[in-house]
């Protein structure tokens, strides 16, 4: 069902709906604010630079892009802060698995952990290995199979074996730019990109020093840069992420 709350100015959909009759629970599922934020699983909206917010898990088929990505956990001391983590980023789908190990008799045979080897391609392991005391350590055998690790000491060593995921060997990092391309003349573009990525985009010319697009560089890669249009709605907010009046 539907419902527009005129106290929050969004579009509420609701579920509950029973089979023979119209009545609902009230419980929201989702919610489309007019300035373009929705919430879904949660009647607290999105805000500021966060345009969807969801209280549940998401499965996608398929790729996730964003310019950057994160974890967060609450702080254990203060309710007032949160922790957040960003991703380890590279160029390649890489895989991993670490760990401590012992020599015995000068040598340490690693087991690869089947979760590893399912998802890795024989191709382009690398293995660390840190002694924990003095020794020399060298790696005599590395597969999908095991590791075996010698040294002129029985000592006890960390390790962290890398991998490339399988069926992903022809990943190229630097791809056609879809996503930095700007839409309307005269408005600043990028809203939600940090100030970094921004200053970025000005120095590789896609941006006026002013955040608006540049023109210039718009005709030679062939971008058709539209003029910005009035809402028929106050404050609604376009993605390029300014409020049309």
């Amino acid at each position: 069902a539907l419902r527009y709350a005129g106290n929050k100015n969004a579009l509420e959909f609701l579920g509950g709906c029973s089979d023979t009759t119209r009545d609902v629970s009230n419980t929201q599922v989702m919610s489309v604010h007019r300035s373009g934020y929705v919430a879904i699983g949660t009647d607290a909206p999105a805000s500021g630079s966060t345009l969807l917010t969801v209280n549940g898990d998401v499965d996608i088929q398929g790729t996730l892009t964003a310019t950057s990505k994160s974890f967060v956990s609450p702080h254990p001391a203060d309710p007032s802060l949160q922790i957040r983590y960003v991703s380890l980023e590279g160029g390649e789908h890489g895989t991993y698995f670490r760990g401590t190990e012992q020599l015995i008799n000068g040598k340490a045979i690693i087991k690869v952990p089947e979760h590893f080897r399912l998802v890795t391609q024989p191709e382009g392991l690398t293995v660390q290995v840190t002694p924990l005391g003095p020794a020399s350590l060298w790696i005599e055998e590395k597969s999908l199979d095991r590791i075996v690790v010698a040294g002129d000491s029985d000592v006890k060593f960390d390790f962290w074996v890398n991998g490339r995921r399988a069926g992903f060997d022809t990943f190229n990092p630097i791809e056609t730019n879809k996503l930095f391309v700007p839409k309307k003349k005269g408005v600043k573009f990028g809203r939600g990109l940090s100030a970094g990525i921004k200053q970025v985009l000005k120095d590789n010319g896609t941006l006026n020093p002013d955040g608006t697009p540049n023109e210039y560089t718009a005709n030679a890669l062939g971008w058709q840069l539209k003029e910005p249009e009035k809402s028929p709605v106050r404050g609604r907010v376009d993605l390029d992420g300014t409020v049309v009046d």
